[in-house]
C-alpha cells in the first residue's frame, strides 16, 4: 500500500511546491545570503590575524617613513689652494715667492692672506674663506704679474702663475778695512732711460734691487736718497732679463 504523504508530491500540487522550493534555493545563492560551501567561515582581514599572531595591535598597510637625509658637512678650517710660479718661459719655476689676497672688489683693499712659497716653486694656500679675491704674487728678479681674480673655493686644486724674468742687481756694502755698513742707500740708475731707483741696506750689509729690465745701470752708495753721489764712486754694470749679477761696493 502507497504512502499518502508520498503520493501528494507526485500531483500537480506537489510539483508546483517542488518548483517554488527550487526558485528560492537559486534565489538566496544569487543574492549572497547563501553560505559558500568553499569557505569555512566568514572572512577576516589578514593583517588583523597576523597582528593576533605576533600579540601586537593590527597596522594600516600605509606606512610613512621619514625620508633619509645626507648631513653636509661644511670645511672647518677654510678652504685650500697651491699656486704654481713659473718663469715664463716655463725652463724653471720660480723659488721664494710671496703671494697676497686681497678683497676682489677693492681696487686697493687690505691684504687678507699672505702666504710664501718654497724653494720648488710651490706655495700652500690654506685657511681660506670663501668669497672672491685678487691673487697678487711677487719674486725676486721677476716682474710682477697682472693681479688674478678668483673665487674661493677655486674650481681647481692649482692655480699655475708665469713669471717674466728681470735683471737683478744685488750685492754686500762695506768700508775701506773689509767691515760691514748697514747704513744708505744703493742708487741704480738706467744709463739709456734715466731711470732711478734706490733699494736699502739691511743690518747685514747687504741690498738687493726690484726687477729691473735689461740695459747698462750705474750702482753708487749713498747716505740717502736724496744725496748727491760722489764723483767716480759708482760701478757700471750691463745685464739681461733673467742675469743675476752681484758687486762688493766699499765705501771709504
Amino acid at each position: 500500500m502507497a504512502n499518502p504523504l508520498t503520493r501528494s508530491w507526485r500531483g500537480p500540487k506537489g510539483i508546483a511546491v517542488l518548483v517554488l522550493l527550487s526558485s528560492f534555493i537559486i534565489w538566496l545563492g544569487v543574492s549572497g545570503l547563501a553560505p559558500d560551501p568553499t569557505t569555512s567561515g566568514p572572512m577576516e582581514d589578514p593583517l588583523k590575524e597576523m597582528a593576533e599572531n605576533k600579540g601586537e595591535q593590527p597596522q594600516s598597510a600605509e606606512i610613512e617613513k621619514e625620508p633619509q637625509r645626507t648631513p653636509i658637512k661644511l670645511p672647518t678650517e677654510g678652504y685650500s689652494l697651491e699656486v704654481e710660479l713659473w718663469d715664463e718661459s716655463a725652463v724653471r719655476r720660480v723659488a721664494e715667492g710671496v703671494i697676497r689676497l686681497r678683497p676682489g672688489g677693492l681696487e686697493n683693499g687690505e691684504v687678507l692672506y699672505e702666504f710664501s712659497g718654497g724653494a720648488n716653486g710651490l706655495a700652500d694656500l690654506h685657511g681660506i674663506e670663501s668669497g672672491q679675491y685678487k691673487l697678487e704674487v711677487e719674486a725676486s728678479g721677476f716682474f710682477p704679474p697682472k693681479p688674478i681674480y678668483l673665487e674661493i673655493p677655486f674650481a681647481k686644486k692649482r692655480l699655475r702663475v708665469e713669471m717674466e724674468a728681470a735683471l737683478l742687481l744685488f750685492g754686500n756694502i762695506s768700508d775701506g778695512k773689509g767691515k760691514t755698513r748697514n747704513d744708505g742707500v744703493i742708487r741704480i740708475s738706467n744709463r739709456h732711460s734715466g731711470s732711478v731707483t734706490h733699494c736699502p741696506v739691511d743690518n747685514e750689509g747687504r741690498f738687493s734691487s726690484i726687477a729691473l729690465p735689461g740695459g747698462v745701470y750705474s750702482l753708487v752708495w749713498v747716505p740717502e736718497e736724496r744725496a748727491p753721489a760722489r764723483v767716480g764712486s759708482g760701478l757700471e754694470a750691463a745685464g739681461a732679463p733673467g742675469d743675476r749679477l752681484e758687486f762688493e761696493i766699499t765705501v771709504e
